[in-house]
């Protein structure tokens, strides 16, 4: 049996909880669960009857927003190690053991991540083959937030709550902001090519041409990680690389990226 105990943290809102519980998997000495549940309405507290299970903590809050819930969930983990999790994803006893291996393995990281695979059992997209420290990874390789396991003993970061699904302005990119800035802390990030998760497969990215938000969001992640110049230029990059679309539809796109940029640098 592994000597670390490995914490799933599950966030959900309102009656989504339901979702949530559907990820547990039956009781391990080894593994715990902390759902962390936003309500927008008291309404929904007298709805459901919750589980008594002692690998369970459920951890309520009100307002919304996905990366506010995701550090109140980080604030009350206990296990050594933590796994990001949605209430959508799905996990075997296999995949969770995996996670531990990983940090047995590689015992100094404070981060690992992972892969993920859709409910059709196809790779969410597509993954380097080896392994890799974070600061040499390969061009264009980017990490979703189910990927994503802690050590508990590390500094870790916060999410950073002007990005993620709830956020008034920018409505992703929660998951890159904190990779970006564990590594500016100075925390030992390595990817591992092992799946550790099921779950739906469209990703932010593939909503690039239909949402605002989501554009904003990719042109305030690039200020982040490449600052104001280089954002700038890989925002131009992007928006001339769309050949197929029409001129005044790429010059809305890039209008929305600055702004994000824009944005984040007021706000900083």
């Amino acid at each position: 049996m592994p000597s670390k105990i490995l914490e799933v943290l599950i966030c959900t809102i309102d009656h989504r909880i339901e979702h949530a519980l559907r990820v547990l998997l039956e009781p391990q000495p080894h593994i715990r669960y902390l759902i962390a549940w936003q309500q927008t309405s008291e309404a929904v507290l007298s709805e459901f009857a919750l589980p008594e299970r002692e690998d369970l903590r459920i951890i309520k809050s009100c307002g919304k927003g996905l990366a506010k819930n995701r550090n109140v969930a980080l604030r009350n983990a206990s296990g050594d190690i933590l796994l990001i999790a949605d209430d959508d994803n799905r996990y075997t006893i296999d995949y969770l053991n995996q996670i531990l291996k990983a940090f047995e393995r590689f015992s100094t990281a404070d981060i690992i991540t992972f892969q993920a695979i859709d409910m059709d059992n196809r790779p969410l997209k597509r993954y380097p083959p080896t392994s890799f420290f974070y600061h040499n990874r390969p061009k264009g390789f980017y990490i979703s937030s189910v990927e994503i396991a802690l050590k508990k003993e590390a500094e870790l970061p916060f999410f950073d709550e002007r990005f993620g699904l709830g956020a008034d302005f920018l409505s992703c990119g929660e998951e890159e902001k904190f990779i970006e800035d564990a590594a500016k802390a100075g925390l030992e990030i390595i990817y591992v090519p092992c799946v550790i998760v099921k779950t739906p497969a469209e990703t932010s990215g593939s909503k690039f041409h239909e949402e605002v938000g989501i554009r904003r969001s990719k042109g305030a992640i690039l200020y982040c990680i490449h600052g104001s110049m280089g954002a700038y230029l890989r925002s131009f990059k992007y928006i001339l690389s769309l050949r197929r679309l029409p001129l005044k539809q790429r010059y809305s796109f890039l209008k929305d990226m600055l702004t994000g940029i824009h944005y984040v640098k007021a706000t900083s």
